[in-house]
């Protein structure tokens, strides 16, 4: 996926990539509401007398802001939610390792002065220009 984008004209992967990052924010928002609906049912669930077994739902929310400002920390707080114990710290922390990397390189590929223009575009762009100008 990432060298398709590569391989596209500036503004074609551009628009691709903030398509796919906008489907991905509303997966996550249906999540969310669904993570929450859940959350209730199991809530009543164990409100009732007659259950034996108690259901227990754990959930981790983490800013937006935190992940891209710290991404190998966010990776490692999501595999100890994920995995606790059953992953080795030396595991978890080269996962987040690798993933800051990847995250980091993706990040310095666009100079400064390109990464202006394309967002300049994205904002004026008659399809992404309304969601985007609600975004810092």
């Amino acid at each position: 996926y990432q060298q398709h984008l590569e391989e596209l004209p500036p503004v074609d992967g551009l628009q691709l990539a903030v398509s796919d990052v906008l489907n991905d924010i509303a997966l996550m928002a249906s999540d969310l509401i669904t993570f929450k609906q859940v959350h209730a049912m199991v809530k009543e669930q164990n409100l009732n007398p007659e259950r034996k077994k108690k259901r227990h739902l754990d959930m981790m929310t983490v800013p937006m802001d935190e992940v891209l400002t710290y991404p190998g920390k966010t990776m490692m707080d999501f595999l100890d939610f994920m995995f606790g114990t059953a992953m080795s710290s030396i595991s978890k922390h080269k996962a987040a390792a690798e993933y800051e990397h990847h995250k980091k390189n993706v990040a310095s590929s666009v100079n400064a002065t390109e990464m202006e223009e394309l967002i300049g575009f994205l904002k004026t762009d008659p399809l992404f220009g309304g969601p985007l100008s609600r975004v810092e």
